[in-house]
């Protein structure tokens, strides 16, 4: 049964509640840095002066034209091929035209979204699930919020941290250090911190035993030397294994957060079932088990709606 989430509990004071964090190098910052940061802004301002009701559907247009334009295709049919061999070629290709006006649709959304207040956002918001993510709070070992780059993964984290307090997201900085200063700024509006994928690991276990929540995108391929070969729908593929790592060191247990869209510029935000961590087990073998189940949760829901998956990276390069 869905909740508003502007029904949940009162607002806490995340600022106060964020936990002091080793701060970044700061990047240098380079001519094409500022040009690429005035266009960022330019169509920041064109979106925001739009309706919001409108966001979607010219996103959705947009994206249509990169599928025309053939931006990645090749990338995205081979993936469509490997995952679902058994389809017909036309439907493959129907979904892979949805994966790029979903994808569209949702940039739009998020930017448009930025002018509302947290609160304004999260009264867009369904929460379906919200007693699960209190129970795994509860047993008191911290938190892993598992998602992946499906529906709208920036929004799925937004309740969490606004209503729950602090949560850390594991990010990669943008190649341009303007528009993912912008980045930042609107998540850490909702209470989140972000955590630097370089290096993350001794403040994810910092985190996690001092009972906070971490949050990771778990479907993003890794390089070899940093990541163990797991399945992930259905094919190996190269994945982080510090997520399941973690939970075994510190009892950390996982839940899975994902932020679907409905209509009238709405989300549902669904937190599913937690997944606590098998007792008394360690090593190679208990962290290749457990990142496999991790994956295999986040696969089960890529298989409902494959047109909200992030189809255009090749997931499946093990060199």
């Amino acid at each position: 049964m869905g909740v508003a989430a502007d029904t949940v509990a009162a607002r806490r004071d995340v600022t106060a509640q964020a936990s002091a964090l080793p701060s970044r190098p700061v990047p240098e910052i380079r001519l094409r840095h500022r040009a690429e940061h005035a266009l960022f802004l330019l169509a920041r301002t064109a979106i925001g002066a739009l309706p919001l009701g409108a966001a979607r559907p010219l996103g959705a247009a947009l994206g249509e034209l990169a599928w025309l334009a053939g931006v990645r295709r090749d990338v995205v049919r081979a993936n469509l091929a490997l995952v679902f061999p058994d389809w017909a070629p036309a439907r493959r290709r129907a979904l892979a035209r949805a994966c790029y006006r979903h994808f569209g649709a949702m940039v739009f959304d998020t930017v448009a979204m930025s002018r509302l207040d947290p609160v304004a956002v999260c009264a867009r918001l369904t929460l379906v699930g919200w007693e699960r993510l209190e129970q795994a709070e509860a047993l008191g070992n911290g938190l892993l919020v598992i998602s992946a780059h499906l529906g709208n993964w920036e929004v799925g984290g937004r309740p969490l941290g606004l209503y729950r307090g602090p949560i850390h997201p594991i990010a990669r900085p943008f190649n341009n250090p303007l528009v993912y200063r912008f980045m930042e700024a609107e998540r850490e509006r909702f209470g989140q911190r972000l955590i630097d994928k370089r290096g993350a690991a001794k403040q994810i276990f910092r985190v996690l035993r001092d009972g906070g929540k971490v949050g990771i995108i778990m479907d993003q391929r890794v390089r070899p030397g940093q990541g163990i070969v797991v399945p992930f729908l259905g094919h190996p593929a190269l994945a982080t294994p510090l997520p399941a790592a973690a939970a075994l060191r510190t009892r950390a247990v996982a839940v899975p957060v994902i932020a679907w869209p409905e209509p009238h510029g709405r989300y549902r935000v669904e937190i599913g079932e937690p997944i606590l961590p098998p007792e008394g087990e360690h090593g190679e073998e208990a962290v290749a088990a457990l990142t496999t189940r991790y994956l295999e949760v986040l696969g089960a829901e890529i298989r409902r709606r494959p047109e909200q998956w992030l189809w255009l990276h090749r997931r499946w390069r093990l060199d």
